[in-house]
């Protein structure tokens, strides 16, 4: 009786079959994992960048209450409580309120370079100012053209 063995060549095909199967099974694991781990990565960027927004909302209102309890707050206490991450677009001045409206910007680094937020934030001050006058600040979905710079006057409304 003889047995039919499997030529060298077939075996030799056979195991680069093999082979190259295996390697594109890893390959593709290893494109779904770098997927899913730049996916998470990218979400984990925006949430630092939104964070780092709502800290920066936190410190502009402490800083503008701040510079309220004199009993004033002028175009260059606005500037110097946004600073260079806000731009201010409008601050309006009734008799019954001082509003400001400014837009918000957070960065936090993503895997391939900074992740940036934006975000429309108006801060309110009841008047008259002082160390206990109402203030609060509430987001906005978009932000008005730049109408005040500490340069100029801010619009009377």
């Amino acid at each position: 009786m003889t047995t039919s063995r499997p030529s060298t060549s077939s075996r030799a095909l056979t195991i680069i079959v093999w082979g190259l199967g295996i390697t594109l099974l890893v390959v593709l694991g290893l494109v779904i994992w770098f997927s899913i781990g730049l996916q998470s990565a990218n979400k984990s960027a925006e949430d630092e960048a939104e964070r780092s927004i709502r800290e920066n909302a936190e410190k502009t209102m402490a800083q503008l209450r701040q510079r309220a309890e004199d009993g004033e707050l002028t175009d260059a206490d606005i500037a110097e409580s946004t600073g260079a991450s806000q731009s201010v677009r409008a601050v309006n001045r009734t008799a019954e309120e001082i509003t400001i409206t400014s837009e918000l910007i957070g960065v936090s680094s993503g895997v391939f370079g900074s992740r940036g937020s934006e975000l429309c934030v108006v801060f309110t001050f009841k008047q008259p100012l002082g160390r206990n006058s109402e203030s609060s600040y509430r987001e906005i979905p978009s932000c008005p053209e730049i109408r005040f710079s500490p340069t100029t006057q801010p619009s009377q409304s």
